[in-house]
């Protein structure tokens, strides 16, 4: 009886319109295009202003490769981790703490 009361889903329970998936994919996919070309066109405009032997000369600094590189491909991807596991762990601490309490 309680069912009766209540319509029924139209489109199931998760399932959305055909038309609602194309515009969605449609606007995916226009995000895309939209992002890609705004950082082709800010990396063309930036090479552009650089002249190649300021970039030559940026090469030839060891210290700055070294530090470039320890930080774009050490430091960069070790610090989310760190703070997500910081989070973590204090998120464990106080949900167990509730636990038992």
């Amino acid at each position: 009886m309680i069912k009766d009361r209540y319509p029924k889903p139209r489109y199931g329970h998760h399932e959305e319109p055909e038309e609602a998936k194309r515009i969605s994919d449609v606007l995916k996919y226009t995000l895309q295009v939209a992002l890609i070309s705004f950082m082709l066109g800010s990396l063309v405009d930036v090479g552009l202003k650089l002249e190649h032997r300021d970039a030559w000369s940026a090469l030839h600094d060891r210290r700055f490769v070294m530090s470039s590189v320890l930080s774009g491909f050490i430091v960069g991807p070790f610090l989310p981790f760190s703070l997500l596991a910081r989070w973590h762990c204090r998120s464990l601490t106080r949900l167990d703490c509730c636990c038992w309490a």
